[in-house]
Formats: structure tokens, C-alpha cells, sequence
């Protein structure tokens, strides 16, 4: 009940770190067919509730007059980030959008593009490791791998909430990469 006083962008600061519910609330918001939330911000937050099937529905079912959205650059990253989570293919089309505007992006967009990269990156490792490269030497002499460590640097990264998931991502791959090489050594 108390939830139905609160304005939707109230939400978040009453239900602090409950991402499943705060994204409930927004859905229930965006039922009511007012201008808010936008289309964007549904994505943030199904995304940070780890809802990555609706991040992708929201992003393929946008009108293509919707220009605020079309230009959104943090959608679009959420939507990558998305697609790689669910491990379906890239959208090459909107990669090569947000790689044309690498260079302009700034505060969230510029940390997403990051993440997304990293998670690229990791995902390219994880090809490497089931096609057995490992057996050859351990997954941090990799170029790829040190990329990945070299921007897991970086503070802004570290802070944002797609740090800990990447993290672990790529301390599960490390440990099961260096267990399989030393297995066969």
C-alpha cells in the first residue's frame, strides 16, 4: 500500500537495494500509460534486477520515431551488455552506433562502454577456453585476459554496479582455465 503513495522515482530510495522490486514498481508505473518512466530507464532498472530478456524486448520493441530513445547511448549499451548475458549474438549494428560515439562518452555511458567491452572480452576467453586453448599456458598470459585486468583498474568500473558481476565472471573463468592447464601439465 505504501508503495502506491510514493511517486515512482521515490521508489528507489524506499526500497534501497531490492533491484526486483524497485523494477516491479516501474513496470507497474509504465502500465498506467503516462510519459514516465521512459523507455531507458525501464531498461536500467530490469537490467540491474538482472531481467535481461525484458532489457532486450524494451530495446527491440522501441518505436523507431521514439528519437530520445534512439539517441540514448546508455540504453543501447544495457541492451548489449544484455544480449551477451543471455549469450545470444551481438547486434553488430548497434555496436558499431556506440563504437562510432566511443570517443564523445562520458560519466555512465563512458564506464557502460567499459563494461560492455569487458564482457566481450570475457566472453571471447570463454570461447578460447572451450575450444581448449588452456592446455597451452594459464589464461594470465592471454593479451585478452590482461586487457580485462588493466580495465578492472579503474575506479569509476570498480564503483558501478556491473563491476562485481564482471568480477566474478572472469575469477570463475581464471579459476576453471588455470585448473584445467595445470590438470594437463
Amino acid at each position: 500500500f505504501a508503495l502506491s503513495k510514493l511517486s515512482y522515482w521515490q521508489i528507489d530510495k524506499f526500497l534501497g537495494d531490492d533491484n526486483k522490486a524497485i523494477y516491479q514498481a516501474y513496470v507497474r508505473e509504465s502500465k498506467k500509460g503516462e510519459a514516465n518512466p521512459l523507455r531507458q530507464v525501464l531498461i536500467q532498472k530490469a537490467f540491474q534486477a538482472g531481467e535481461y530478456k525484458d532489457v532486450v524486448t524494451y530495446h527491440e520493441e522501441a518505436p523507431t520515431d521514439d528519437l530520445y530513445y534512439q539517441h540514448d547511448i546508455n540504453g543501447h549499451l544495457y541492451y548489449l551488455l544484455a544480449l551477451s548475458y543471455l549469450k545470444q549474438p551481438v547486434n553488430k549494428q548497434i555496436l558499431e552506433f556506440i563504437n562510432d560515439k566511443a570517443d564523445t562518452l562520458h560519466d555512465e555511458s563512458k564506464i557502460l562502454y567499459q563494461a560492455v567491452r569487458c564482457k566481450h572480452k570475457i566472453d571471447k576467453l570463454e570461447l578460447f577456453f572451450l575450444e581448449k586453448t588452456y592446455s597451452d599456458h594459464r589464461i594470465d598470459i592471454m593479451g585478452v585476459y590482461q586487457e580485462v585486468t588493466k580495465a578492472f583498474d579503474s575506479i569509476d568500473l570498480i564503483k558501478h554496479h556491473t563491476y562485481e558481476h564482471l568480477s566474478s565472471e572472469l575469477t570463475s573463468l581464471k579459476n576453471r582455465w588455470n585448473g584445467a592447464y595445470y590438470d594437463i601439465q
